[in-house]
């Protein structure tokens, strides 16, 4: 996906939005008529592989053009697809209203379930937290709450202020960086300490290696039906640089947790959390079930960070006025001193730049598809039926 200055994806946006305002599908969805999921429509795709092959060239492009068609867009998956699965009619359901978005994911969330993923995304995050649900996730998210509380996180402050001073003490003017490749060595780099109490040191370019290996199966594996189904066993070069890449990250987490069974120690980190906690059952987390937990606060705690910082660097180097602004808030309020969480309140400028950038450019800008089980009316109408599979992304 190709990403332009701020100007470009303003208009875009206004286009789609004025097109949006027009569409017959709109000016009559949000009322008290139920609308069959067999009446909607949507952009022409594919007669054999469906919407990926628009959505794989142009992304951004393609759900911008969805919104022409309504607030629910029928996304046909293509006869592949329906072959596959061996299911008939084989459509996604893009959802454009908050209003819809709110209901599939809070107020009705219990008639949707989280879709199957792809064999790569199951490989790296296990059954952690981000994949479960019920009262498995429940279970989970409540094990974390000590690790998010508000003095817990203020404490990570000096850890993040010290690899960011260490970051640029290594750059020298004039010099040319790869500012995505170092976004990811520096959260990568914090994330490490906060899991396992350690450095991440000599290990960091074979654990950036395999991170982006996972990147790039994953990002191919959701835009192709092909590779989507396709085992992980298959040694085609790509599966092969993402099961090393795998097979080493796994041997380290899976170390640190025996090392540390072996040697208890006081600690606060998110290994020693994990450690001290039981399952719904009140026995203690076996090591794969660990494992799980760290790969995912792993892979969940650097990477949307890293490109979140990276489109804040590319923000800032096209506009000027907004660089300056920042660095006077930075020299008034901290002059030549590094920030402390107590000085977060008063960065005020720095919050709405990060804000901002994360409206223009949302890392996590897909989120897991849903299946229905049960028929359901959106708020907009629609009258989604049992198994519908619904498309969502900020």
């Amino acid at each position: 996906m190709e990403h332009t200055g701020q100007d470009n994806r303003r208009t875009w946006t206004r286009r789609s939005e004025r097109e949006y305002a027009a569409s017959p599908e709109v000016r009559h969805s949000m009322t008290n008529q139920a609308i069959p999921a067999t009446s909607l429509s949507g952009p022409p795709v594919s007669r054999w592989f469906g919407f990926f092959s628009e959505f794989q060239q142009d992304s951004l492009g393609f759900l911008l053009r969805c919104h022409a068609y309504g607030d629910v867009v029928k996304l046909p998956m293509g006869q592949m697809a329906e072959l596959i699965f061996r299911h008939p009619d084989l459509a996604m359901y893009f959802l454009n209203h908050p209003d819809d978005v709110k209901h599939v994911l809070v107020t009705n969330q219990h008639n949707y379930t989280k879709t199957r993923v792809p064999p790569g995304e199951s490989r790296v995050f296990g059954k952690g937290v981000i994949h479960t649900e019920g009262e498995t996730h429940h279970h989970q998210r409540r094990l974390f709450l000590p690790f998010f509380h508000g003095d817990h996180v203020a404490s990570y402050a000096g850890l993040i202020t010290e690899k960011a001073a260490a970051l640029a003490t290594s750059w020298h003017h004039g010099a040319t960086v790869d500012i995505g490749r170092e976004m990811i060595q520096f959260t990568l780099s914090i994330m490490w300490r906060l899991l396992f109490g350690r450095d991440v040191n000599s290990d960091a370019p074979q654990v950036m290696e395999a991170m982006m290996a996972g990147h790039r199966l994953l990002s191919e594996q959701y835009s192709s039906v092909l590779a989507w189904v396709m085992p992980l066993w298959v040694p085609t070069a790509q599966r092969r640089e993402f099961s090393r890449g795998q097979e080493f990250v796994d041997g380290k987490i899976r170390s640190f947790i025996q090392s540390r069974r072996a040697a208890p120690h006081e600690s606060q980190d998110m290994l020693a959390l994990l450690l001290a906690a039981t399952d719904e059952a009140g026995q203690p987390l076996s090591d794969q079930e660990i494992r799980d937990e760290l790969s995912t606060f792993l892979i969940a705690g650097h990477d949307p960070t890293a490109t979140a910082l990276t489109w804040i660097w590319f923000l800032l180097s096209q506009f000027p006025t907004v660089r300056e602004r920042l660095a006077h808030e930075l020299e008034t309020v901290l002059g030549h001193r590094l920030p402390t969480a107590a000085d977060v309140p008063r960065l005020v400028y720095t919050k709405m730049i990060w804000n901002e950038a994360l409206r223009l450019y949302p890392p996590a800008w897909l989120l897991h598809a849903r299946k229905s089980l049960a028929e359901d009316r959106l708020p907009s109408g629609v009258l989604l039926p049992a198994g519908s599979r619904v498309f969502l992304s900020p």
